[in-house]
């Protein structure tokens, strides 16, 4: 299992926007073939990975942006996509910003 430690910042998001933020993180990981839980978890841990379900603690402070997306990346490791999204990455860094990726 993977648990993740962040940093702590207040946002001051209301309790209908943090529901809105577990939604659409529940919505980004089943598209990935994952599941989002929310959990408490040990102090300063907003979240974790482990077998295809992603954990983030109700209290973390940008579920999506800071907690799924670092969570996704487990994911996408351990489930053979990651080898995928580094293609589409180099490629789109080659043709859309005239990088030299070789």
């Amino acid at each position: 299992m993977h648990a993740c430690r962040g940093w702590w910042m207040p946002t001051g998001w209301t309790p209908r926007e943090k529901q809105m933020q577990f939604e659409m993180a529940a919505d980004i990981a089943r598209r990935f073939g994952a599941v989002v839980q929310a959990r408490t978890m040990a102090d300063g841990v907003q979240g974790s990975y482990q077998d295809g379900v992603i954990s983030i603690d109700p209290a973390a402070v940008d579920p999506v942006r800071q907690v799924l997306i670092h969570e996704l990346t487990h994911h996408m490791e351990s489930s053979g996509l990651y080898s995928r999204f580094s293609d589409a990455a180099l490629q789109f860094v080659a043709e859309d910003m005239g990088a030299d990726v070789d």
